[in-house]
């Protein structure tokens, strides 16, 4: 397995031309050697190969049928992690084109590919979340450290560090694809990955992601007839996944953590 200096590796879709030219700028000021990854445009795909990529049954089961931005966003981060494994990488820093790293973000890396090995699974958000537990946070160096996620909702997907051993893990868990990408919560609640956060977070976001058509697409799926929310729907997927117990636990954790939890306000530096 390739153990040497974390790979950078970066989503783009081939027809986004300006993000392109955005984030290849933007990292070669930084100094970050980087490799492009074609992202998936559901659009070119046939009927089959949605059908063999999606698992829409699923989906609906555990949460909302996927709109097609998603089931690509989904798709691209899958063949990162393939990437991965593929080509033996012990360690990844995944990037989405509209991310924004601070100057000390590589360093901060490399110091997380010490910690963590390669055949360990670790991910870790090193983007904003806003609420962490400093209980058991884990010290990177004398200003960041890697923490649990105490945040209600947590999500995107433009910038972390993941070990090849938690890529083969997410390829496992996640393909035919039935979950967002970024469900960094639910993940944790299904048993597939427990993601932390690093804090203070390297990696915001830049004004070309306001361009993205996932959240506008994502509203419009959400409104679709599948997707409405009844007694119903709400108590079957209550049952299959499992979240009772896994309330019960966040409760009874609430009730001991919640003094040593804390919030991170997000400055306006990026």
């Amino acid at each position: 397995m390739n153990r040497g200096a974390v790979k950078c590796l970066v989503i783009n879709l081939a027809s986004a031309s300006a993000r392109r030219e955005y984030i290849t700028r933007h990292l070669a000021a930084l100094g970050i050697p980087f490799e492009l990854v074609a992202a998936v445009d559901v659009r070119s795909l046939s009927a089959a190969e949605l059908a063999a990529n999606y698992d829409r049954r699923k989906a609906l089961r555990y949460g909302n049928d996927l709109s097609l931005p998603e089931i690509g966003c989904a798709l691209s981060h899958l063949n990162i992690y393939r990437r991965m494994l593929a080509a033996d990488i012990g360690h990844a820093l995944i990037l989405e084109d509209d991310a924004k790293l601070k100057p000390e973000t590589l360093p901060v890396v490399e110091k997380l590919r010490r910690l963590y090995p390669a055949d360990r699974e670790a991910l870790i958000l090193l983007t904003y979340i806003r609420h962490y537990a400093q209980r058991g946070a884990r010290p990177v160096d004398d200003t960041h450290l890697v923490a649990e996620i105490r945040a209600k909702h947590c999500g995107g997907t433009h910038g972390y560090f993941i070990t090849n051993a938690a890529a083969r893990r997410m390829v496992a868990a996640l393909h035919p694809v039935w979950q967002v990408a970024d469900q960094w919560l639910q993940f944790r609640a299904y048993g597939i990955m427990r993601a932390r956060t690093l804090v203070p977070y390297v990696i915001g976001t830049d004004t070309v992601s306001e361009t993205s058509s996932i959240g506008n697409e994502r509203e419009r799926v959400r409104r679709l007839p599948a997707n409405r929310k009844t007694i119903g729907r709400f108590f079957r997927r209550y049952i299959n996944t499992g979240l009772p117990a896994y309330w019960w636990r966040r409760i009874k954790a609430a009730a001991f953590n919640a003094r040593y939890n804390k919030r991170l306000e997000q400055p306006d530096n990026f």
